[in-house]
């Protein structure tokens, strides 16, 4: 639809507005949690996050085993998307 000279001035335009966006939508996420509320809540958190964790860890080693992928791939892939599974 566009050239790529006009492709390449949109999106170094719109890279720093995207940036900032990104910043912003992560720093508001995470400004409201509190560690005490998790630590109140007991035994059914702790559950639940270790939960998430194992079948986030394991899930993906299943994954990659079963794909053929590296031995690095399966045995670290798990702790590399600890982070995006909402723990």
């Amino acid at each position: 639809m566009i050239t790529e000279e006009q492709l390449q001035r949109l999106v170094s335009w719109f890279n720093p507005i995207l940036g900032i966006a990104l910043l912003t939508a992560i720093v508001d996420l995470g400004a409201p949690l509190d560690y005490h509320l998790i630590l109140g809540a007991g035994l059914y958190t702790f559950i639940y996050i270790a939960s998430r964790a194992c079948g986030k860890y394991f899930g993906a080693r299943f994954g990659a085993k079963a794909t053929k992928m590296p031995i690095t791939v399966q045995k670290y892939l798990g702790f590399t998307l600890l982070p995006h599974s909402g723990l």
